[in-house]
């Protein structure tokens, strides 16, 4: 099957629809709008080609390089440096090994910041899609968004 290119203006009603990767009246349920040139970013006059693919046709990496490269696993470091040197100053210090005390609230507390942090990752990830900035700077990592793995309106409500 041949591929399938649209270009459309910043002014026209379905480029929202295109960038989100919502279902829009050009576009069936069963295919995914990639961009492939940006032209003009961040004037009134901006106009963007996508591809039209089918997902059948879009080849998914399995589930922990999905997620890996969604929840950008590894500038996790950034926050697993000041975790461990909190868990070893409680520790040193008795407060995690003291039966009496609060070792669920700092488990927790940690849990909650790689959570926050990997919904922060994904959700630069989907302003740079939008914005245009994934677009014009292409890097050699997988974006899941850029890609096709995911849609942008998708990832946006994990």
């Amino acid at each position: 099957m041949p591929a399938l290119y649209i270009t459309l203006k910043k002014a026209e009603a379905e480029f929202e629809d295109f960038l989100w990767g919502r279902s829009s009246q050009k576009l069936t349920k069963n295919q995914r709008a990639l961009p492939i040139k940006t032209y003009n970013l961040g004037t009134p006059e901006e106009s963007v080609t996508f591809e039209l693919k089918n997902v059948s046709d879009i080849k998914k990496p399995g589930i922990f390089v999905f997620l890996s490269s969604l929840v950008k696993l590894n500038s996790f470091i950034l926050i697993l440096l000041p975790l461990f040197y909190i868990f070893t100053k409680n520790y040193s210090t008795g407060l995690i090994s003291n039966p009496q005390s609060n070792t669920l609230s700092i488990t927790l507390a940690a849990l909650a910041v790689i959570f926050l942090f990997a919904g922060l990752n994904i959700r630069n990830d989907v302003n740079d899609h939008i914005s245009g900035f994934d677009r014009v700077n292409l890097d050699s990592k997988p974006k899941p968004i850029r890609m096709g793995w995911i849609s942008a309106h998708k990832a946006a409500r994990v």
